[in-house]
């Protein structure tokens, strides 16, 4: 086996065995170096939140919805100290991406963490300018690690697979979705307006009693590809739930 998949395979399943719902790895030749400070290399780490809290947002953010979010984080905290520790224990050079807001104004940071997951082939940039993931719609929530391991490439992603659907833009409660397709490269102010986003999650989340909060996220609820992964757990839900109900049933005609 070519040692850098070989590497790859234990990192995936550790990072997998330890709270992450998906990882990905990518090239990160198409960021500006200054962003990356010269790391070659992007692994994208996310971790879905609680499909069951999901659906309720419609309604208005909870306080168990803030709770599940405010563990989502700590968990990714965990596993991006965890993942680092990991290649430089093994003798490789990783740091945490420069994901921190450096432009208040517009909400932007160097290289944020949704730009490393497009690389790592995890998704594609939303209309809600949100990470869309096949498996977990907009239900994700993320971090990375630049590093100079020599782990292999996952096919980055480039476009939309958005198409013609604009069902965040209707239900945004801030009308901050333009409702433009992404691409790589694309200027995210013509697609999204992070001031009236943030306005509409300060005013959702004083409205359900969370006034510590800045929370909406019903681009995330109403995401046909989150749907998707929301009916999915209720099925796989329903279907153990049958299948411990005939297994006790059996037990008691024993």
């Amino acid at each position: 086996m070519d040692p850098k998949n070989k590497l790859w395979e234990e990192l995936h399943a550790f990072l997998l065995a330890n709270g992450a719902s998906v990882v990905g790895c990518g090239s990160m030749s198409q960021v500006p170096d200054s962003k990356r400070d010269g790391y070659p290399t992007g692994i994208s780490i996310g971790v879905a939140l609680d499909s069951s809290l999901i659906e309720g947002l419609l309604e208005g953010p909870s306080e168990a919805y803030r709770e599940n979010a405010a563990s989502v984080r700590a968990g990714l905290m965990r596993l991006r100290h965890s993942c680092v520790d990991s290649l430089v224990g093994r003798g490789y050079q990783a740091r945490f991406s420069r994901s921190e807001i450096t432009d208040e104004a517009h909400y932007m940071s160097d290289l944020p963490h949704k730009t490393v997951a497009t690389r790592a082939g995890l998704g594609w940039i939303g209309k809600s300018a949100l990470l869309i993931s096949e498996r977990f719609g907009a239900a994700l929530r993320l971090t990375s690690v630049m590093t100079d391991a020599p782990l292999p490439a996952a096919q980055a992603c480039d476009a939309s697979r958005c198409g013609s659907c604009e069902a965040c833009a209707v239900h945004c409660p801030g009308k901050a979705i333009i409702g433009a397709n992404w691409q790589a490269g694309v200027d995210r102010a013509s697609m999204f307006l992070p001031a009236a986003c943030d306005e509409a999650r300060t005013e959702r989340s004083r409205a359900a009693g969370l006034s510590e909060a800045r929370l909406c996220d019903v681009c995330i609820a109403v995401c046909p590809w989150t749907r998707r992964f929301v009916q999915r757990k209720k099925s796989r839900q329903a279907h153990a739930a049958d299948a411990t109900g005939r297994a006790a049933e059996a037990l008691r005609s024993e």
